[in-house]
């Protein structure tokens, strides 16, 4: 909840950057957003029908709307159940709330609570990009789970020392999402993708020399990756998307590929993964993936 899809026009999106980036004093978002809305532009130009499209019509891509109201988290947990054919999910996550913190902890963390009190929801928790503000929340409310999506990874391990440490103290669950970071992770080349962009060279160079390490030990750079997080006792789970039946069934074989204590111990020899990261050890990971699959 928080987060939602909903068709929008061009001025509009214009118009929520400009005054979310004023609000929030960001100029980061300012400057990802615009690439966005100048990709959407170009491909309009690039549309056989872009010419019968006014300026201000409605924009035939879908784009995120922000809403974390009390009463948005209400409407958008039973558009979702209706949708879904269901009277209670397992979990509900705010998305996205980076710079909603206000809004998200005095309404929809409060209707997150009243859900999860009368069973509608059995955990509820937050799922962002970035581990600082997670860790905000962590502190902030009374959440049991956390998605961490590309923070903490064999790339980024940037949630080490925040996020993680928290949880732990505190009990409540890690989701580990991204861990392939954007691509980088599944084939580093000239071009990849890290965190939703082209990837930056020093970057690129780190995964390649963490390819290089993985190839020594004859153990493929993903299953290095989807592993890797499940060393930590505060993670419960790695999410993995899938496009297609081969992406799913090659994230199965990945998750379950043996990987030898040597090569952990060689990434941090290697200083490409911090000393005090706790690494999964021989056949614990698919001990548990043996274990879900029954």
């Amino acid at each position: 909840v928080g987060r939602l899809v909903r068709r929008s026009s061009l001025p509009t999106k214009v118009v929520t950057v400009i005054r979310e980036t004023v609000n929030n004093r960001d100029a980061g978002r300012f400057k990802a957003a615009s690439r966005n809305v100048v990709h959407r532009l170009r491909a309009r130009g690039a549309h056989p029908a872009a010419a019968s499209l006014a300026a201000d019509a409605p924009d035939p891509r879908l784009g995120s709307v922000f809403d974390f109201s009390y009463d948005g988290a209400m409407r958008s947990l039973e558009e979702s159940l209706e949708r879904l054919g269901l009277d209670r999910v397992d979990m509900l996550l705010l998305h996205d709330p980076d710079f909603y913190f206000k809004e998200a902890m005095s309404g929809a963390y409060r209707a997150l609570e009243r859900l999860r009190a009368d069973g509608t929801v059995g955990a509820i928790g937050v799922g962002m990009n970035q581990s600082a503000m997670l860790s905000r929340f962590a502190r902030a409310g009374n959440f049991d789970c956390f998605l961490a999506a590309g923070r903490y990874t064999l790339l980024d391990q940037s949630a080490l020392n925040d996020l993680l440490p928290i949880c732990e103290r505190q009990g409540s669950s890690v989701i580990v999402g991204g861990v392939y970071n954007s691509g980088i992770l599944a084939d580093p080349r000239p071009g990849t993708h890290f965190n939703y962009e082209p990837a930056a060279q020093p970057w690129l160079d780190k995964a390649l020399r963490i390819k290089a390490v993985c190839d020594r030990h004859d153990v493929p750079l993903k299953a290095a990756a989807i592993q890797f997080p499940l060393g930590h006792p505060a993670v419960a789970t790695v999410l993995a998307g899938s496009r297609s039946v081969a992406e799913v069934e090659e994230n199965a074989a990945m998750f379950s590929h043996p990987i030898p204590s040597d090569l952990w111990a060689e990434l941090r020899h290697e200083g490409l993964i911090a000393a005090n990261v706790p690494t999964p050890g021989p056949g614990a990971v698919r001990a548990l993936a043996g274990a879900a699959a029954s």
